[in-house]
């Protein structure tokens, strides 16, 4: 039998949306980083190091936050 209170939804955890909130406003290319480093624009190498961080971010709240209690039948089976 499920017991409907082991699930847990990232959607519930409020620091999740926050995180995830401030790492997508943190990849559009508004901020004001002005240069080059190794002739790569440094807007473009942030943008790309949050987007690395931010899939980083997503792997970790699927792989961790995220309890479904399908799974935990499956792992004792």
């Amino acid at each position: 039998m499920k017991n409907k209170n082991s699930f847990v939804d990232p959607a519930h955890c409020p620091w999740v949306g926050v995180v995830i909130l401030i790492l997508f406003l943190a990849m559009i290319p508004v901020w004001p980083f002005e240069g080059n480093l190794l002739g790569v624009p440094i807007w473009s190498m942030f943008a790309l190091l949050v987007s690395i961080f931010t899939s980083f971010f997503i792997a970790y709240v699927t792989l961790r936050v995220w309890q479904d209690p399908d799974n935990e039948e499956e792992k004792n089976v």
